[in-house]
């Protein structure tokens, strides 16, 4: 038999479960939860069935498929990737050929890139904070290494990660992390994780998005903060464990070549643009600062939305389960292995309220989370 889930919580319909050895989260309807529950309080394949059969009547066969079924399931949940097990080659980083120095709060952060192509993979997010100072002492510092279609990255001389340069979006969360930490003086350690959404206050009420590359959630963030809501964090949110409350990061919003021309009406600052590099699932990507300033202090938040841009479509705002909005956000989010860590997430999501927004007009959407921010002052 194999052992199930070391965090169990009900979501309505839906049970959310999280797997220490893996740190994997995985959602299942009630009825998976029924039989997984009798498998886990069986001691053999046959008490399984014999239990089952009790209740049920189903034939044995059928049962057996579910037996299979379910050993299937929490093998795989259980089950390190190669990329979980591999550690990284021990190589050390020389210094490298560009540096650029970042003022990151009161903090002074130097990256240091040995290819220009690489440098444009994470410059831009971070251009708004580049200073011109060769002299400055660096209060720490990055080194991002392209070797034989690798990617290497080093913090004060300390190899953190390698992988292959298509999954270069790893470096960027681990040198975002950094940049977090030093605005607001932390370590990974005290964060829960980072969030794979977009993020504004109003009111000091965060409300947080989520959806499918291209959904429009940078849009919608854009496109709100030029109309008083206030920039929490685009792409990337930081969620602290000691408060569960959502911080700043200090990125730029990525703006996609779709919605340019749109986003740039309310933001005419050209000169602050940085371009990207054009991938083949994004496209031309624009990066726009649009903090007014970092605060350091955390928004509560009480909303998770799903976001649906499309053209030409009546605005509908609705009030659904966990399940229909939790998957975009657990799938390409960082959230810490700690346990204890892990039970402050379920304790975050069971406050939440989620909701599903499509829209295509964002003026149609403007009332209806400023009367989420005033229901809750």
């Amino acid at each position: 038999m194999i052992h199930g889930p070391d965090i169990v919580n009900s979501f309505g319909s839906h049970f959310l479960l999280w797997f220490a050895k893996t740190n994997t989260y995985s959602i299942i309807d009630t009825d998976f939860q029924e039989i997984l529950n009798v498998y886990l309080t069986s001691k053999s394949q046959s008490s399984f069935i014999k239990s089952l059969q009790v209740e049920t009547g189903f034939s044995t066969t059928f049962l057996k498929s579910q037996y299979q079924r379910i050993e299937d399931y929490l093998t795989t949940c259980h089950t390190l990737t190669d990329s979980d097990t591999k550690s990284p080659d021990l190589i050390e980083i020389e210094p490298l050929a560009n540096s650029k120095y970042y003022q990151i709060g009161s903090k002074v952060l130097e990256i240091q890139y040995n290819d220009q192509r690489i440098q444009q993979l994470f410059h831009p997010l971070i251009a708004h904070l580049h200073i011109n100072n060769d002299l400055s002492q660096p209060d720490e510092h990055v080194r991002i290494k392209l070797a034989e279609k690798k990617l290497i990255m080093s913090l004060n001389d300390t190899l953190t990660i390698q992988c292959q340069t298509s999954d270069y979006h790893k470096i960027q969360g681990k040198l975002i992390m950094q940049v977090i930490n030093l605005l607001h003086e932390t370590t990974d350690q005290d964060w829960v994780g980072l969030l794979h959404a977009s993020a504004v206050s109003k009111h000091k009420l965060g409300i947080l998005f989520t959806g499918s590359s291209g959904s429009g959630k940078s849009t919608l963030v854009s496109l709100l903060v030029s109309h008083g809501f206030e920039l929490i964090a685009d792409d990337t949110v930081p969620l602290r464990a000691d408060d569960s409350r959502l911080y700043h990061n200090p990125g730029a919003v990525s703006v996609k070549a779709s919605a340019l021309s749109l986003v740039s009406k309310y933001w005419p600052n050209e000169s602050s643009y940085t371009k990207g590099l054009r991938s083949k699932s994004k496209g031309a990507i624009t990066y726009i600062p649009m903090h007014k300033d970092f605060v350091k202090s955390g928004a509560d938040c009480k909303y998770l939305i799903k976001v649906n841009y499309q053209p030409n479509i009546e605005t509908e705002f609705t009030e659904v389960g966990l399940e229909e909005v939790i998957q975009e956000v657990i799938r390409e989010s960082w959230i810490s292995p700690n346990a204890e860590h892990a039970h402050v997430f379920f304790n975050w999501l069971d406050k939440l309220r989620f909701f599903n927004l499509n829209y295509s007009n964002f003026k149609e959407v403007i009332p209806i989370l400023e009367q989420l921010t005033e229901s809750d002052r």
